[in-house]
């Protein structure tokens, strides 16, 4: 048996019901990683980890990246920043050229 009203019951049920409209609201509201501009293959990898929605460090600092401006980010432990600098990195490298790639011609 509770301790509550039915009253009291009914207002502690609409409390929680409105904290998880607005859970689902600010899950709604995160950037996703498709609508970065990035190679296939990361996005291959991204969909294979079921990563689908940037944390708010990534969302914030990945675009500027992919920009190529300097950031500086600070965020606990666990909320991705490493891949907020590493996935424009291996963006970068798997988009430009390489000295490998480039033919090399002489003149006579």
């Amino acid at each position: 048996m509770s301790d509550y009203t039915e009253e009291e019951q009914a207002k502690v049920n609409a409390m929680i019901d409105d904290l998880v409209q607005k859970a689902k609201k600010a899950l709604d509201e995160y950037m996703k990683f498709d609508e970065l501009n990035l190679e296939p293959s990361l996005m291959d990898g991204l969909s294979a980890m079921n990563f689908q929605d940037m944390t708010p460090v990534q969302e914030q600092s990945i675009p500027l990246i992919l920009e190529g401006k300097d950031i500086i980010a600070c965020a606990q432990t666990g909320t991705g920043k490493t891949a907020a600098y590493l996935l424009p990195l291996l963006n970068k490298m798997l988009t430009d050229k390489h000295p490998e790639d480039l033919q090399l011609t002489t003149h006579d």
